[in-house]
């Protein structure tokens, strides 16, 4: 972990940092400004080599580990449920739109579970934090494209008319009791 954060250093750029304190101001982490290209590249060599010690370090210090963390989920080649998993972890300690935004952006495989992400997300999506909520709908919508838009569409109409007659049941047989 300490060869991470020496790299990070490495690659600060106190204007980039000056700037983009002012676009992420709600991050609760201090920032050392690293460029996000710079975060890709050193995460996709976490992601190589032994990611898990640091997607199980729990303490985080600086903005740019909470990112790093996002995109080496991103990155690792592990099972549908395993991502899941780590973003169980993840997720709620996302407390900026850039964090969410980016980590949504780059969790390739949601491209080929586009149905099981949605399901997956939707419990964020209900939720009353923002960011979190907006984790869902990034998640899912950056993976659309005109290739499966149809699909994607059909997949969140089936499970809101899944969900609505689920509520229905319910809600008729709390009436008829």
């Amino acid at each position: 972990m300490d060869n991470i954060i020496k790299k990070l250093f490495e690659l600060q750029d106190e204007e980039y940092k000056n700037f983009h304190k002012t676009l992420c101001n709600t991050s609760k982490y201090e920032m050392i400004g690293v460029r996000v290209p710079e975060l890709k590249k050193l995460s996709k060599e976490i992601a190589k080599d032994n990611y898990m010690d640091f997607l199980n370090e729990k303490e985080i210090y600086f903005y740019e580990e909470e990112m790093l963390k996002g995109l080496i989920i991103g990155n690792i080649s592990v099972s549908f449920d395993e991502t899941c998993k780590y973003l169980e972890e993840f997720i709620p300690m996302i407390d900026n739109w850039a964090v969410c935004d980016t980590t949504c952006a780059n969790l390739k495989i949601t491209k080929k579970n586009m149905n099981e992400m949605w399901l997956f997300l939707k419990k964020y999506a209900e939720s009353d934090n923002a960011v979190q909520g907006s984790s869902s709908g990034v998640a899912v919508g950056t993976s659309v494209n005109v290739t499966n838009v149809d699909r994607t569409v059909k997949a969140v109409v089936e499970n809101a008319i899944l969900e609505a007659t689920n509520d229905i049941l319910i809600n008729a047989d709390t009436y008829n009791q």
